[in-house]
């Protein structure tokens, strides 16, 4: 898979109509280059800029390129703390009750997200 800004859009629409009966609105992206995660949600508080962050070379694992299952894990992870902001329910980015309870609803849903969260 080609990983592109354009790519991380397309399922963007696709995993908010899915999951979030799309409620979230399109938001920026970045891919980077970093060895420590696959991805991350980041607001700007004076301008409202929302951003989802994905790694280029996801914690170095030996991927000559993204799969799709990881990069949907990896995206719909970031959205849960975005839609969590949006709810001023995750303003910090934790993975606490708002975003258990969603990656259990989305599992619930047929989706096995194993990526999430630690089950309690």
């Amino acid at each position: 898979m080609n990983l592109t800004k354009e790519y991380l859009k397309l399922k963007f629409k696709e995993y908010n109509q899915i999951y979030f009966e799309g409620k979230l609105r399109m938001c920026n992206f970045s891919i980077y280059k970093t060895s420590t995660e696959l991805g991350r949600f980041t607001y700007g508080y004076s301008n409202n800029r929302y951003r989802i962050w994905i790694a280029q070379n996801p914690l170095n694992i030996d991927l000559k390129e993204w799969t799709e299952e990881l990069l949907k894990q990896t995206l719909v992870h970031e959205m849960i703390h975005y839609y969590g902001y949006l709810m001023n329910e995750d303003i910090h980015g934790l993975h606490e009750k708002f975003f258990k309870k969603w990656a259990r609803k989305i599992n619930k849903d047929g989706y096995h997200i194993t990526a999430f969260y630690e089950e309690d």
